[in-house]
């Protein structure tokens, strides 16, 4: 198989467990975050579901780029994403840099 299929495979990997393993941790962040767990939870939905319901129109719009521009874009922001929240000092810190990264 050509090498981009692992790196595909690999990128999926990282975007799935980024989006689920967060559930797991929920008890954790809301420690960490000093909010309580619906607070967190709710958090986590809306990034779930501005990932589910944004996910076609960015789609639509990067359909003219080359499939390398796209994966080194997503990512990119998928990583800066990451690394910002979990630098956040609290709820509503992580909660914009949700609302930034959609």
């Amino acid at each position: 198989m050509p090498a981009a299929i692992y790196v595909f495979s690999l990128c999926a990997f990282a975007f799935g467990l980024s989006e689920f393993v967060v559930a797991g941790l929920l008890t954790a962040i809301a420690d960490d975050l000093d909010a309580r767990i619906s607070l967190v939870g709710t958090a986590i939905a809306a990034y779930a579901l501005g990932a589910a319901i944004g996910a076609p129109f960015i789609t639509a719009l990067v359909a003219h780029w080359r499939d390398r521009q796209i994966l080194l874009l997503a990512t990119a922001l998928l990583g800066l994403g990451s690394l910002l929240m979990s630098a956040s000092p609290n709820l509503v810190t992580m909660s914009a840099i949700i609302h930034i990264r959609r």
